[in-house]
């Protein structure tokens, strides 16, 4: 006879590792949280060099009944953490904050569950987000406006996702738990392509369900740019525009091969070949070279790529021409 797991109603996973200066207050947002319903809060903790373990272990003495804890033994590094953290996130519906993120909004799970509680046409809610730098003061993006990266439109759909735009920051959403709920052989084909986690998960979502943004401000994005171990510290530092193709190209396959849904990529592609050739004409070295012949291969407008360039040269020669007769 199979015996039925009783579920919380929300499990929030958290990767922790070098973040002893953030992670007490990423806990902290969690532990805040007002619901009507059980939630728990699953951190894997991937033997930080820093105090960060021994902060986790002492929080789950102190809520043993909010918190679990995945200690591992040996440093595996984030995406085999990402899946520690799936199996063993069982609740209903799935949260993730990063433990140098934090909410805001006490309430953000309880309006969340209750919006997709209602909505079962929904597979997901999220909402806005702001920035702060490693002393806790509001700062920019990195890469632009935000609006640059995460779309804050009341739902996001697939042509959203085309334009290179996330539901929001991983930390301000919430979303039904396919992983527990479609079993051990999906996710291991899941897992099987190697895409930076927020955007296999975007792609995920909005192949299978609508996507709700609320107008509120829930979460905060920690900008820690000094921390070598940040993914937006080495994001912003190597060819990033061509590995960017290169994810949208996977995405494309990903989603043919696991949802039967067409992905084109190509007005996003067109703007990474624009920032490329942009950085390259303002720092002309070996990196910037790799990358726009990164991005040039990624496409299959190779042509058009050539032209645009041409025209770009053309107009600055003849900016130079109508300038020296003046």
């Amino acid at each position: 006879m199979k015996i039925m797991m009783k579920r919380k109603m929300v499990s929030v996973g958290m990767t922790v590792y070098n973040q002893e200066k953030f992670v007490a207050q990423a806990i902290e947002s969690v532990l805040r949280q007002k619901t009507n319903f059980d939630f728990e809060l699953v951190i894997a903790e991937d033997c930080s060099t820093d105090n960060s373990r021994m902060i986790c272990i002492e929080y789950a003495k102190k809520y043993p009944d909010k918190i679990k804890l995945l200690l591992q033994k040996n440093n595996v590094g984030l995406k085999k953490q990402s899946l520690c953290l799936k199996k063993a996130c069982t609740g209903i519906y799935r949260a993730h904050l990063e433990g140098d993120d934090f909410w805001i909004d006490d309430y953000k799970l309880q309006k969340q569950v209750d919006f997709l509680e209602q909505h079962k046409d929904y597979i997901a809610v999220s909402g806005r987000i702001f920035c702060v730098d490693e002393s806790g003061k509001k700062c920019k993006f990195p890469y632009g406006n935000l609006e640059n990266v995460y779309s804050f439109k009341p739902e996001y759909t697939l042509k959203d996702f085309q334009s290179w735009l996330l539901p929001s920051h991983t930390g301000a959403l919430i979303y039904r738990n396919v992983f527990f709920d479609l079993g051990e052989t999906w996710l291991n084909e899941y897992e099987s392509y190697d895409i930076v986690g927020d955007r296999k998960t975007a792609l995920m979502l909005v192949c299978q369900g609508k996507i709700k943004i609320m107008p509120e401000e829930c979460s905060v994005r920690r900008i820690a740019l000094q921390n070598t171990d940040n993914f937006t510290h080495n994001m912003l530092k190597y060819c990033r525009h061509m590995r960017v193709c290169n994810w949208m190209d996977d995405l494309t396959k990903m989603g043919k091969e696991m949802f039967n849904v067409n992905v084109n990529f190509d007005d996003a592609k067109r703007k990474q070949w624009d920032w490329a050739m942009k950085e390259f004409k303002r720092k002309p070295n070996f990196i910037s070279l790799k990358n726009v012949i990164g991005v040039f291969n990624s496409s299959h407008e190779k042509k058009l790529y050539l032209k645009l360039g041409a025209n770009k040269v053309k107009n600055k020669v003849l900016t130079k021409i109508r300038d020296s007769k003046k």
